[in-house]
């Protein structure tokens, strides 16, 4: 979050209410002081996703250069 002042903060919000974001620590945020706000989270199915088409490339591009060398074709 980007506040007014410059300084940009990060924190898990414990509650919001219509004009304040309150941290976990207790820290309490109005709403006319806030610039943007960011929210960031981890997607475990895109990143299982991401690897496996990796792993997937991988193996088409060992693949190819196996079929590729004479000595390998029957």
């Amino acid at each position: 979050m980007t506040l007014q002042d410059g300084r940009r903060v990060r924190f898990k919000v414990q509650t919001a209410d219509g004009h304040t974001l309150v941290a976990q620590d207790g820290t309490r945020y109005e709403r006319a002081d806030i610039v943007t706000v960011e929210r960031r989270s981890f997607s475990v199915t895109k990143t299982g996703l991401l690897a496996a088409g990796i792993w997937f490339g991988l193996f088409v591009i060992a693949g190819i250069a196996v079929a590729s060398d004479d000595r390998f074709l029957l």
